[in-house]
């Protein structure tokens, strides 16, 4: 899987902390410990980083938010070719949401913009 973050001025330090949690949670319990994936922090530029279950989560970004850097970014670093899906983990306040990136998509949305999110691909 290919995990991606939400670190846009509109994520207070509570909900960055349950998505860290969230992610951890999932790695430390889905996956061997040998295993590395890709993690995208975003806002209104992508931040790649790959971890491991020894990675310290260092959140990126801070500003606006385009999930279209998100999609750019599986494409340009051609993370689809070893990854099934793409998890996007969001308060759903955004600019551009960018093109579909061919594999299924996950949107783990919360917050008060959550009942109005209806992106045109993957599945909230």
């Amino acid at each position: 899987m290919i995990w991606s973050i939400d670190t846009s001025g509109s994520i207070g330090d509570a909900e960055l902390l349950r998505a860290v949690s969230e992610v951890r949670g999932v790695f430390e319990e889905c996956y061997p410990p040998e295993t590395t994936l890709p993690l995208i922090w975003f806002d209104a530029a992508a931040y790649l980083d790959y971890i491991d279950r020894d990675t310290v989560l260092e959140p990126k970004g801070g500003g606006g938010t385009d999930f279209a850097c998100v999609m750019r970014c599986v494409e340009e670093n051609e993370l689809t070719e070893h990854c099934r899906g793409l998890i996007v983990i969001t308060d759903g306040c955004c600019g551009s949401l960018g093109e579909d990136p061919k594999v299924p998509v996950l949107w783990l949305v919360f917050g008060a913009y959550a009942e109005s999110f209806k992106p045109p691909f993957g599945e909230v």
